[in-house]
């Protein structure tokens, strides 16, 4: 009668995390000699949150640790001098964009200051196709 009574376990699925992404990570800005150093990528208040890997390999990372990765990026402001011919011309915004077409060129509404910024991430992302391949 003890046979009788097994317990049935549930099959786990074959299915990756919908939370994870596998993809390769490689840095963008950085010096040869520092190419291949291991990356490391951390996300806060996660059980196993923290994940070291080589450069260009295939790694699965969390929702998390893509996001921190994404948002690491120097940001570069250049200020336009007030006595330049940018702020001497007909439409100032304008003459700035053309100066630096990779910018973002905004103006301070307290103060007139404009200023051209740019925006360089660390990584680039390549995320797994559906097929398998990134």
């Amino acid at each position: 009668m003890a046979d009788d009574k097994k317990k049935e376990t549930p099959q786990k699925q074959q299915h990756a995390d919908p939370a994870t992404i596998k993809c390769r990570v490689h840095r963008l800005n950085c010096d040869p000699t520092n190419a291949k150093v291991p990356i490391t990528v951390n996300a806060v208040g996660r059980p196993n949150g923290k994940k070291i890997f080589a450069p260009g390999s295939m790694v699965t990372l969390s929702q998390a640790q893509v996001n921190n990765l994404v948002d690491a990026v120097d940001e570069f402001v250049i200020p336009i001098q007030e006595d330049s011919a940018i702020h001497e011309s007909l439409n100032p915004l304008k003459a700035a964009q053309n100066q630096y077409p990779d910018h973002k060129i905004s103006r301070d509404p307290t103060t007139g200051v404009i200023t051209a910024t740019k925006l360089e991430p660390h990584y680039s992302i390549e995320r797994e196709a559906p097929g398998g391949t990134p």
